[in-house]
């Protein structure tokens, strides 16, 4: 098959020719796709950091806010704190000025308990007592169902 001659090393060479060809056109198609790979790799780059870029700014806003927000709650607490004492101190004057009222007015509370109670039995009595006399005269009397009006206002029979 080689035996020397020139049409063999003219085989030969074209066998290599278009190995070399071919391997030159697959080093193009490589470096386009290699080329199109990196491009398309630093477009997705940029985005990306676009997108961390607003996501910071955002996260700064929120950092923000909750630096705002905890001043407002801390401002709160103390404000809380002031009023819980001042009502503390109100609750305590109260009591104190109940607790000496109670003790100098005991007497003369109690003795006004007394005559409140003595009245209410007194009145108690006046009514038992007028109730016995209608009673009375209830059961002496016919019933009569036509009294005027004076009769019924004036108690008259």
């Amino acid at each position: 098959m080689f035996d020397g001659t020139l049409a063999t090393t003219n085989l030969l060479l074209g066998i290599l020719t278009t190995v070399t060809v071919v391997a030159a056109i697959a080093f193009v198609v490589a470096l386009v796709v290699v080329v199109r790979l990196t491009r398309h790799a630093s477009d997705l780059v940029r985005d990306l950091r676009q997108q961390l870029s607003t996501l910071s700014e955002r996260i700064d806003g929120v950092g923000q806010s909750m630096e705002s927000t905890m001043a407002d709650i801390q401002r709160l607490t103390k404000q809380a704190a002031t009023s819980a004492e001042r009502a503390q101190f109100a609750f305590d004057t109260v009591t104190g000025v109940a607790t000496l009222a109670l003790t100098t007015g005991r007497r003369s509370l109690a003795t006004r308990v007394t005559r409140v109670a003595g009245f209410a039995r007194a009145v108690n009595g006046v009514l038992r007592m007028v109730a016995g006399r209608s009673r009375r005269r209830e059961s002496h009397q016919p019933v009569d169902n036509t009294k005027t009006m004076e009769e019924v206002t004036l108690g008259t029979s």
